[in-house]
Parts: structure tokens; sequence; C-alpha cells
């Protein structure tokens, strides 16, 4: 099942040893983002309603459901950003 993320964890790397982790819990955000969506959704189809009646070929909601597909495979995405000054810090996000 393909759900999307529900956490985002920061850490910050100093030689080889954790200095500082965060943890952000993105599921405190989904009911936000639920009408946010419904509401783009709702968009999407009275653009692809439009485009059908003038004669051209929908694809908005399409786009958009596949923007969403791509969201829920983020589960697991890490980034890793060093620092240019000081070459033994590394700042880590990881998507859970």
């Amino acid at each position: 099942m393909r759900v999307p993320p529900w956490l985002v964890s920061m850490r910050l790397v100093e030689e080889e040893r954790t200095k500082f982790r965060f943890w952000f819990p993105l599921f405190l955000l989904w009911p936000l983002l639920l009408v946010f969506v419904m509401l783009t959704f709702v968009a999407t189809l009275l653009a692809d309603l439009f485009s059908l009646v003038s004669g051209n070929k929908p694809g908005y909601t399409r786009f958009v459901l596949g923007v969403l597909g791509v969201v829920t495979q983020t589960r697991g995405t890490e980034v890793f950003v060093q620092d240019k000054s000081n070459h033994n810090r590394t700042v880590a996000f990881t998507l859970r």
C-alpha cells in the first residue's frame, strides 16, 4: 500500500558523531494537505472539463494524480548535505 511519508528525521553529524537529531511528524500536516489536495483536484477537474469543451486534450487531473503517486513513493529517501566550510559536518534528512 502506498502511503505518504509520516515523519522527517534530521540529524547533524560532526566528525562521525551525531550532535543533534530532530524528528518532525508530517502526519500532523495531513489534514491540511488533504483539504489542499481536494481543492486542487476539483480545480483540475473543472480545468479538464473546460479543455474538453474547447477541443483540447485534458490532462491536468492526470498530472495531479501522478504527482501524488510520486509523493507516496518518497518514503525511505535520504538526503545528505555537507558543509563547505567545515567538511566534517553533515546534515542528513530521512523521510520515513
